[in-house]
């Protein structure tokens, strides 16, 4: 009993030991942190947070306000962030800031071959000649959010008013984003849509078996085509497409009805719903679109705008908000999609 009675306590001893431990390392962390707080006072959190109050203020002083700074980057980004943590689709693609909306924001896609192997002392290793890396420009345009807020709401100073900015835009402009990637027109101001006729290589589009909405053998066919894009590869459908998927009853497709409805992917390619997406079965129609959807760019000016206007007779102040985006694919190579057929 006694040998027990020491052996308990020795390992009492060392978790005694392990704790005190735990605590000077957590206190030495903490310390560390401080120190970083005090040699960096302006860093991109402390940038974004005063450009927000700087918005705030001008909107209790009912003044208008354009920032367009190397700071507001931090803010535009997190309205980008905002956007994609509400629409998946936006998370894929590929951003590229500029410094303000008149700029032309240079972006690329580097897609090279895969490199093969060489004897020791070779010369004679060509350039690939596969793909280069290929530098077009976006021009970002204006979209615009008008967003009212009450006079009551100005005067409560307790509300952290800049605090649900990033939300309140986020929500608004990540509609504008997200339509343009799925259908943008592509003309004038428009982002272009990998859904707008041109994007995808005709000699990517997979015909469907059958007139009309395509069925789980025309998915799978577009899934193994972007096998190769691992993690990156995204189908975008309208959710009636996939309604009508779902209600094949071809023997053997139980499988993957199973995959669909839990997790959302075929063979392994994420599907991602959205009303944007077609639904017209014209023959020649993109009913269905996949890609490596790192190959879209999305331009994004370091520019935002808001001013606060009052109408005679309203208890209302309307702030509208402009900011500066466009986008396209860079690489039309990357995208497949499955187009419908006519009947007979």
């Amino acid at each position: 009993m006694e040998n027990v009675d020491k052996l308990v306590e020795q390992v009492l001893g060392e978790v005694r030991s392990m704790k005190e431990e735990v605590a000077a390392e957590k206190r030495s962390l903490e310390a560390q942190k401080a120190t970083f707080s005090i040699q960096n006072p302006a860093n991109a959190h402390v940038e974004t947070v005063t450009e927000w109050r700087d918005i705030a203020n001008a909107i209790r002083e009912k003044r208008s306000i354009t920032l367009s700074s190397t700071g507001m980057t931090n803010v535009v980004n997190q309205i980008v962030k905002v956007a994609a943590a509400k629409m998946p689709l936006l998370g894929k693609v590929r951003v590229f800031n500029g410094r303000d909306a008149s700029t032309n924001i240079p972006v690329w896609s580097p897609s090279l071959a895969v490199p093969s192997n060489f004897a020791e002392g070779a010369t004679s290793i060509s350039s690939d000649s596969t793909a280069v890396l290929g530098v077009t420009s976006l021009t970002p345009y204006a979209y615009i959010s008008v967003l009212p807020v009450t006079n009551e709401a100005l005067l409560l100073t307790g509300s952290n008013l800049e605090s649900e900015l990033p939300g309140i835009f986020g929500e608004a402009f990540a509609k504008a984003m997200h339509a343009g990637i799925v259908t943008g027109g592509g003309t004038g101001r428009d982002m272009t849509g990998i859904f707008t006729a041109g994007s995808i290589p005709s000699g990517n589009l997979i015909a469907c078996d059958a007139a009309g909405l395509p069925v789980m053998a025309d998915l799978v066919e577009l899934a193994l085509k972007l096998q190769d894009f691992y993690d990156d590869a995204v189908i975008v459908m309208n959710p009636s497409v996939y309604a009508n998927v779902m209600a094949d009853t071809t023997a053997g497709t139980d499988v993957y009805k199973s995959e669909l409805a839990s997790r959302k992917s075929i063979e392994g390619v994420q599907v991602i719903l959205t009303s944007y997406a077609p639904t017209d079965t014209t023959a020649g129609k993109v009913i269905a679109a996949g890609g490596k959807f790192s190959d879209y760019a999305l331009a994004v000016a370091s520019s935002l705008s808001i001013e606060p206007m009052k109408k005679v007779g309203e208890n209302l102040t309307y702030f509208q908000a402009a900011a500066y985006f466009n986008g396209k694919p860079i690489l039309g190579a990357n995208f497949y999609g499955l187009k419908t057929v006519s009947a007979g």
